[in-house]
């Protein structure tokens, strides 16, 4: 059976993890555990039980527990492969086809959480006309936390799977949009670029919607919440290039999130590595994919792609850390790795998917695109700073054009290993030096191919046409 194709995708799937409660809250629930079984939502209380499978999808090896998040840098100038293992090989050489599987593995899992946030938005919104009044902030949570899901698993296909926005990109290919759950054997298109995008916004209105004075519980950090939402509407506008709404949204985020956690980023040297080191320390955190010791990651672990599997920083990502920067003495000490892993256990990490210093950056990079240099560099001061030979923003460069060069370095630098770099140089339109200089690649047109058993399975979905034209050229 070929999983990735959508007419297998969607069908009544199974909700493939379960979290228990605990305490009052709606969201106040314990870590990501897989469990094997089928769930019919009838009721308020399944809806959050039917959540768990969506997130166990999310946070997959295959999505973002892995593969997708590593994409981003293992196909970029963050990063070099040894070659002394054939993990995630094809992506990073760029020796894939229609038949990789690590393609494949994206796209099942994108529109698997597609799917099954889709079933609890229709369950869901029917339990609204009927439900008692003490039901409804639960149902509200679980449409809030399914919409915002929704969004960002199309939004992140048309990372991977079509062209970034951009006024010639409008009628290309995009997404196929679910809004209600597509029965096996049905035919389906792809929509455009343009109309994807309204959708992915559609969605985040939904979720504000719903989200709206809800109260998100003690382990809000490994869900949909609020602030998530936020945060990726900021995200999402800025990759449509709407700087001005993308500011707004960012600034939104950022008030929501410092009423709820204060808003400072850390710069010293201890606390900065107990982020890493500890694996239970939310600080600066948004929203993350959690892991545990029951998920028995071994080879599916995001840490050891950086430790036993051969990749590792490249040269010029290396050198774009001062010596006095506090990020650099902990990927040096760990091998050049992000995810250490817990204290007990290497391969266990929690994987962000929004952090504080994001929302910084995107306000930054809106301001010096809207010609303010001043409040691009306050905003930027606020992760730069990291490097403690900044003492202010008047440390950073004063020139509009190299201002918006070191925001770019400062992503790199600040995002490594959580899925960006990629992302960030095909919307920006850059050209990228691969492998250390081995081959180059023109991002702004660049895309990935729909895997071949989706297109073989003959239910609409077409193929991106040239999309080997942008392959990289060897030096």
């Amino acid at each position: 059976m070929n999983f990735p194709k959508i007419k297998n995708i969607f069908v009544a799937t199974a909700m493939t993890a379960m979290l228990s409660s605990c305490g009052n809250s709606f969201l106040d629930l314990n870590p990501h555990q897989q469990i094997d079984d089928k769930i019919a939502i009838v009721n308020p209380e399944d809806i959050a039980t039917a959540l768990n499978g969506v997130y166990y999808r999310l946070g997959g090896a295959a999505f973002c527990g892995r593969t997708y998040t590593a994409l981003a840098d293992v196909a970029s100038d963050n990063t070099v492969h040894s070659a002394a293992t054939s993990h995630l090989i094809s992506l990073h050489n760029y020796t894939y086809s229609e038949a990789d599987s690590y393609l494949e593995g994206i796209w099942e899992s994108a529109y698997k959480v597609i799917d099954n946030s889709s079933r609890i938005i229709v369950a869901a919104e029917k339990m609204m006309e009927t439900a008692h009044t003490s039901k409804l902030d639960l149902i509200k949570s679980g449409l809030a936390q399914a919409y915002g899901l929704r969004a960002y698993a199309t939004f992140s296909v048309m990372n991977v799977f079509a062209l970034p926005y951009t006024s010639e990109n409008l009628n290309a290919q995009g997404a196929v949009l679910v809004y209600q759950p597509i029965e096996a054997g049905t035919m389906v298109s792809r929509s455009t670029v343009k109309e994807s995008y309204a959708y992915i916004l559609e969605q985040l209105e939904k979720a504000k919607e719903y989200a709206n004075g809800l109260a998100f519980g003690a382990s809000k950090h490994f869900y949909m919440n609020n602030i998530a939402i936020e945060a990726l509407d900021a995200r999402v506008k800025l990759y449509m290039n709407d700087f001005s709404a993308a500011k707004i949204a960012a600034e939104k985020a950022l008030k929501s999130y410092e009423e709820a956690n204060g808003s400072d980023i850390v710069t010293d040297k201890t606390s900065y590595a107990k982020m890493y080191d500890e694996n239970t320390d939310p600080t600066e955190a948004i929203f993350l994919i959690a892991k545990s010791a029951s998920d028995y990651l071994s080879a599916n672990s995001i840490n050891t792609l950086y430790t036993n599997y051969g990749l590792g920083m490249s040269s010029s990502l290396i050198a774009l850390y001062n010596d006095t920067d506090i990020r650099k003495e902990k990927l040096t000490k760990y091998v050049n790795n992000v995810y250490k892993g817990g204290k007990f256990e290497s391969t266990i990490t929690n994987v962000p998917v929004f952090r504080l210093p994001e929302l910084y950056l995107i306000i930054a990079e809106c301001e010096a695109e809207a010609g303010d240099a001043g409040e691009a560099a306050e905003a930027l001061y606020e992760v730069a700073k990291r490097d403690l030979s900044i003492d202010s923003s008047d440390d950073l460069p004063s020139d509009l054009d190299a201002l918006k060069s070191f925001i770019v370095d400062e992503r790199r630098r600040e995002l490594y290993q959580e899925g960006h770099r990629l992302f960030d140089a095909r919307r920006r339109g850059e050209t990228l030096s691969i492998n250390d200089n081995t081959s180059r690649l023109v991002n702004g047109m660049y895309l990935y191919p729909i895997p071949a058993a989706e297109i073989n399975s003959g239910f609409g979905v077409v193929q991106n046409e040239n999309w080997m034209q942008y392959y990289p050229v060897k030096n």
